[in-house]
């Protein structure tokens, strides 16, 4: 990766977290993102990363203190079009909000290890939800589509 392709994702990842930080309301974070650009220094610093090889990001956070710091491995990040970095950044930064969970589970549960396919698979859930927000609502008033909700119950 050169410097050039490094500051140009680099560039990318930060006009990314400019627009979502403040649309998911996280402006009470300490934010810090990290650009590796060494994979076996990316993959050596974290269990999870070394469990799945192809890792591009991970988030510590220290959710008592709303302190955060998303790690990215630059390398796995060139070549990847504005969107797939887009949601990249999203999913990174939703584990903010369930990174709690984490720790819960280990003390009421009173298990060493979590696994943390759960947390994966509501983050990614979330991440698609946050994600169509900007579709939807890119469309004028009148052309957005209605669903078929009819739940609901009128109050008495």
């Amino acid at each position: 990766m050169t410097d050039a392709e490094y500051e140009e994702v680099k560039g990318q990842l930060h006009q990314i977290i400019n627009e979502w930080h403040p649309a998911l309301g996280l402006g009470w974070w300490d934010i810090s993102l990290e650009h590796v650009r060494d994979e076996g220094v990316f993959d050596g610093g974290d269990d999870e990363a070394r469990r799945n090889p192809g890792c591009v990001a991970r988030t510590q956070t220290q959710w008592e203190y709303l302190q955060a710091t998303i790690t990215f491995c630059m390398p796995r990040l060139h070549g990847r079009t504005y969107e797939d970095l887009e949601e990249i950044m999203l999913h990174e930064l939703v584990h903010m909000f369930v990174g709690e969970m984490r720790d819960c589970m280990r003390c009421d549960c009173g298990v060493d290890k979590f696994d943390v396919k759960h947390e994966e698979r509501v983050v990614t859930q979330l991440t698609k939800a946050f994600g169509s927000t900007r579709t939807h609502f890119e469309k004028p008033r009148a052309n957005r589509e209605a669903g078929p909700f009819e739940g609901g119950k009128d109050a008495a």
